[in-house]
């Protein structure tokens, strides 16, 4: 997916550089090439002369797709006292005018321009409620959002938790850089050019070289009797590996003479830990063996075991999802999975149930391991408990979480406890997902 097919998705996204790049005008480029938004309105904290300026820059460079969106749009500033309206009354009192501006404005789309010249370092809970609540109003009237800020201001750390995708302007020679930080959809790239050339803005992303020859599909055996283990790794691996299976010794000597560069051997008809082993090298000695334990812990001496066997790596029967994986990419020299979690969003707070189901649905078409847990036992704190890429949504007594790379050996032996949950709740697996929430 590209990068205008991502924002198209996204109900808020947020892009942040240096002052005077042009994002604003990114985002008005970005909004312009969405036949269905028609009218935009900005929300800028600069002022209205100012704008005004900026607006009518933009609009000179003649683009006729930013053009389209400009006769029509509106735009609305903080007024010049506003440090000392802030001052005297904080931000209590623009709550009731922010929600009326955005339920009557006649708009597709919001652009919230430079929130951070709105708080200063010593205001985070200020910014926090603020935002928190431009969000809440902007989503319950569905409104689309992209926001501007300057790099490094603690607002972008924040918003990161809500966007949908996180962009950074980079200046170049002539033209911008635009690197996808984070993003809740897959990207066909992750960093594009933006230039204007011939009256017309053109975002692209050949100049990176980002365009790589098809990966060639490694041939992976699964020896395992375990039909939920089967599951497993057809839902993770199946696009990125010829998978083949076997259940008994007899399949396994068939099937290894196929030479698969990957074996996966989990426990079958009781045979004695590692002999499998002598057996598959003898058939195929250049397969390299990932043997999966069926003990609770791996020792020291069963590593050595393992390694006098010939495997590749040993793993406990509750192994970690995502060190297994990891182990499998460096096999392989196919980061598949890593690549696609370094540009998962931080910790997401979703702001309604469809947005916690789009993002679920997003996780499981990209084959990203992952489980549901619903409840009414987790306490206001939870956030502080969830790690990188959860996702969490509230709503009245029930709370939602979607706790990527957690199975449910994982989820019962340590998370459990650590939310001090008791047995009143539903937990599904991404295998068992059926793409309904």
């Amino acid at each position: 997916m590209n990068l205008i097919d991502i924002i198209n998705k996204s109900d808020i996204a947020l892009i942040e550089g240096e002052s005077k790049l042009g994002k604003l005008t990114f985002a008005l480029y970005a909004y312009s090439q969405n036949e269905k938004i028609e009218k935009i309105t900005i929300l800028s904290s600069i002022q209205k002369k100012l704008m005004q300026k900026r607006l009518q820059s933009i609009k000179n460079l003649n683009d006729k797709n930013i053009n389209r969106i400009l006769e029509n749009i509106e735009f609305l500033c903080l007024k010049e006292n506003w440090l000392e309206i802030k001052a005297s009354y904080g931000f209590d009192f623009i709550y009731e005018d922010l929600e009326r501006i955005i339920r009557n404005t006649n708009c597709d789309a919001l652009i919230l321009h430079r929130p951070d010249l709105m708080f200063s370092k010593t205001e985070y809970d200020l910014a926090r409620l603020f935002l928190e609540k431009f969000i809440e109003i902007a989503n319950n009237n569905g409104k689309k959002i992209f926001i501007t800020s300057d790099t490094g201001h603690f607002i972008t750390r924040f918003l990161e938790n809500y966007t949908d995708i996180s962009l950074q302007m980079i200046k170049k020679e002539n033209a911008r850089e635009i690197i996808i930080k984070h993003s809740l959809y897959p990207v066909s790239s992750n960093s594009y050019e933006f230039i204007f050339k011939n009256n017309s803005f053109i975002l692209s992303n050949d100049t990176n070289n980002n365009t790589k020859s098809p990966v060639s599909k490694n041939d992976m055996l699964i020896i395992s009797q375990n039909n939920r283990f089967r599951k497993i790794h057809t839902y993770i691996f199946d696009r990125y590996f010829n998978i083949d299976f076997a259940s008994n010794l007899s399949e396994v000597i068939k099937k290894i003479e196929n030479k698969p560069e990957i074996i996966i051997y989990q426990d079958i008809e009781n045979i004695p830990e590692f002999d499998i082993c002598s057996t598959v090298k003898k058939l195929s000695p250049n397969s390299s063996i990932i043997f999966i334990s069926n003990k609770d812990y791996i020792r020291t001496e069963d590593k050595i075991d393992a390694i006098q066997a010939k495997c590749y790596e040993v793993f406990s029967k509750n192994f970690n999802i995502e060190e297994y994986i990891l182990t499998i990419e460096k096999l392989s020299n196919n980061f598949f999975y890593s690549n696609k979690l370094k540009l998962l969003p931080p910790q997401k707070i979703a702001t309604n149930y469809e947005n916690f189901c789009k993002s679920i649905k997003s996780l499981y078409n990209e084959r990203i391991f992952f489980s549901v847990v619903e409840s009414t036992e987790f306490k206001d704190e939870i956030t502080n408990k969830l790690r990188t890429h959860d996702i969490v949504y509230k709503k009245d007594d029930f709370i939602y979480l979607c706790l990527v790379n957690v199975t449910k050996e994982m989820f019962e032996k340590n998370i459990k406890e650590k939310f001090n949950l008791t047995d009143e709740y539903h937990f599904i697996e991404a295998i068992e997902w059926d793409g309904k929430c």
